[in-house]
């Protein structure tokens, strides 16, 4: 320190840009707890000559600060005369000392603390009566900007949709959701005409011993899949390394086997260091026709409960949590099998090497289809891989990304002549405005996912909100169809028909297809209409054990007994097509509808928050699905209105603030 007053001794109680008003403290003891002794001792000297300048001569409190305050003139301090500095500061150093000194510290805060609290006060009462006014109803019409316009901003949201009120009383799973284009997500492959990763980071690489490998686009799981691999021709995909060692991942996949002659153990995925070495051999395969993970020599192996069948698409997911020590292993998004937790060493293979699909390190090849190949860095729970096996597509209908799939597929769509409504139920939605407005994807792939004996489930779920001259005429909400077109074709068993759609008397109706006989079995939401105007929640599921169930709003209003539908299976996924029969914007022929309920035809209106699941949804599901959250809800229709207000409230109450301060410390 050189040159300038030393300013550390004194606490600052409140500065201004030309004015420092000080607090003393007690003794120079408590300055070595703040400066180094050799700092002290330079600057003596100084200290004793300004300390025998100027004393306070007043008890009054403001004449004391007067004396404290910095001069500008000889950039100075005036110290209290009680304050001295000895040369001798060695003193300082006994632990007595240091204790006394520990002890008239704490006092002094305790001191200053007082001094803060009473200041304040005194500045509270120096506040005259009007300005205390205007600071009430200041803070008055904040808190009504901050408690009272978000409810009414919800409140006016909700008059959008229909009134009916439900409550959600269970925790569901339903969106817990692999986040879009998740960064833990190291590969994706689609298997749609090639072994590219999406991500453009692991392309693979086809391989055939002998023979050729194609694409299965017609009984893919989504698109097109790895299909008809030969275990007895070597096939399999040659991937680069994959870092999968000593962390957490999960592997999961669309898996269609198909049994071979004399074959027990089909290769799925593999990872190898060393087949010598303990845990460095990763190999997920069926074998014995059940699921099977293991890290290799010394791993104890985890196998799967659930017997697999031939010809069946079924959802395969590997998890091994580094964290509990913990492999599991899951079928159609339901646990299958699980070790002990803290018993399972993690993977522990190289650096560098191969990564393969459809074979594994006992070069064990697969027999059958393969779809839909995700690897990610960490252990996905138990709801994330629901969704993963059963979300089939979600449309959130968003400004961004409008027609892309948000579910774990990506499935994306394409439409024509749809406005983007800023008001949607949730975000943003799209609005069919024409006769010739449609949205289409090909996503309807429920119908693969077979159990072992009877039909596959599914559910549907979206808000639309109908104009007057929709509901008054009826519509079609969503049209099923082999062909993209909309119609059929003459293949056996093809199909068209509108599986939700609106009656002219604003009624909901549901059509499930048969395919021997062909005809469809229909369900109208008797009793209640559907509101024009207003967001309204729809959703149907089936099962062949619980039959068709209608929702509206949450709300179970039509259903067919346990049994009485049976849901064709067909060999191709689907056409789903919304808002209209067909992308050519005329009506199509050779549809099977019951024609007492409704007529087809272009839907006018808005949709929103489009899914599909290859599942029933429960009661509860479904509730969450039709009760979005209201913060979300509400934070899409503030209005540049209601934003203005809050910011001038917030403006109007700084303003305050800073003339009082200039009206105290003038």
């Amino acid at each position: 320190m050189n040159g300038g007053p030393l300013v550390a001794p004194w606490t600052a109680i409140y500065k201004k840009p030309s004015v420092v008003r000080i607090r003393p403290l007690n003794s120079i003891s408590t300055l070595t707890t703040i400066l180094p002794a050799a700092s002290i001792s330079t600057q003596s000297t100084q200290l004793a000559s300004v300390s025998n300048g100027n004393k306070p001569s007043s008890n009054d409190d403001e004449d004391n600060n007067k004396q404290y305050r910095h001069s500008p003139a000889n950039n100075a301090y005036v110290l209290p005369a009680s304050l001295s500095i000895s040369s001798n500061s060695s003193s300082c150093s006994t632990e007595k000392e240091t204790s006394k000194q520990k002890k008239k510290f704490k006092d002094h805060n305790k001191s200053k603390n007082k001094v803060c609290f009473s200041k304040l006060w005194t500045m509270v009462k120096k506040i005259p009566l009007k300005y205390k006014i205007l600071i009430g109803i200041t803070l008055g019409l904040l808190i009504c900007v901050i408690a009272v316009v978000p409810a009414v901003v919800i409140t006016l949201s909700q008059k959008k949709v229909s009134t009916t009120t439900t409550y959600c009383v269970s925790t569901t799973c339903i969106n817990n959701l692999t986040a879009f284009h998740a960064p833990h997500t190291l590969a994706f492959y689609s298997m749609d005409g090639n072994v590219n990763d999406l991500n453009n980071v692991y392309d693979g690489q086809l391989l055939s011993a002998t023979g050729s490998i194609g694409y299965n686009g017609g009984d893919a799981y989504s698109g097109q899949s790895l299909g008809q691999l030969t275990s007895t021709q070597g096939q399999y995909v040659l991937l680069p390394y994959i870092p999968l060692s000593y962390q957490s991942f999960t592997i999961e996949m669309w898996v269609k086997l198909i049994y071979s002659t004399g074959q027990t153990d089909y290769g799925l995925f593999g990872q190898c260091s060393s087949t010598t070495l303990p845990f460095q051999c990763l190999v997920l395969s069926i074998r014995n026709y059940h699921l099977h993970m293991s890290f290799g020599t010394g791993d104890t192996d985890l196998y799967g409960e659930t017997y697999l069948y031939n010809y069946i698409w079924v959802h395969v997911a590997f998890v091994y949590d580094s964290v509990l020590l913990q492999k599991s292993i899951y079928i159609n998004g339901i646990i299958d099998a699980t070790s002990s937790v803290s018993t399972s060493q993690p993977f522990q293979g190289g650096a560098s090497g191969m990564s393969t699909i459809a074979l594994t390190s006992n070069n064990s090849y697969f027999n059958g289809d393969l779809d839909q190949v995700t690897i990610s860095n960490v252990a996905k729970s138990s709801c994330e891989i629901l969704n993963d096996a059963t979300l089939v597509v979600y449309y959130p209908f968003d400004t961004t990304n409008t027609f892309e799939d948000y579910g774990p597929t990506f499935i994306n769509g394409n439409g024509a002549n749809l406005v983007s409504n800023l008001n949607g139920r949730l975000n943003q939605a799209i609005t069919f405005s024409s006769s010739q407005a449609y949205f289409q994807s090909q996503s309807f792939t429920c119908i693969h996912q077979i159990a072992a004996f009877g039909p596959p489930s599914f559910s549907v779920s979206l808000f639309i909100n109908p104009t007057q001259n929709s509901t008054t005429s009826g519509s079609t909400l969503v049209h099923l169809s082999v062909s993209p077109t909309g119609s059929i074709s003459t293949n056996w068993c093809d199909y068209c028909y509108d599986l939700l759609a609106l009656t002219s008397t604003n009624l909901l109706v549901a059509q499930i297809f048969t395919c021997s006989p062909s005809a469809v079995s229909s369900l109208t939401s008797s009793g209640t209409a559907i509101v024009a105007n207003q967001w309204t929640h729809i959703a149907l599921t089936y099962a062949y054990q619980n039959g068709v169930r209608l929702y509206v709003n949450g709300l179970l209003v039509a259903f067919t007994t346990s049994g009485s539908v049976w849901f064709s299976q067909y060999n191709v996924p689907a056409y789903v097509t919304l808002g209209n029969t067909s992308p050519l914007g005329v009506a199509v022929t050779g549809c099977t509808d019951n024609s007492t309920f409704h007529t087809p035809g272009p839907f006018q209106g808005s949709i929103d928050e489009f899914r599909i699941y290859g599942r029933e949804l429960n009661v509860n599901e479904i509730c969450v699905l039709a009760n979005p959250s209201t913060t979300s809800s509400a934070s899409n229709h503030l209005t540049p209105t209601m934003v203005s207000l809050l910011m001038t409230v917030v403006f109007l109450f700084l303003h305050f603030l800073k003339h009082f301060e200039q009206k105290i410390y003038r």
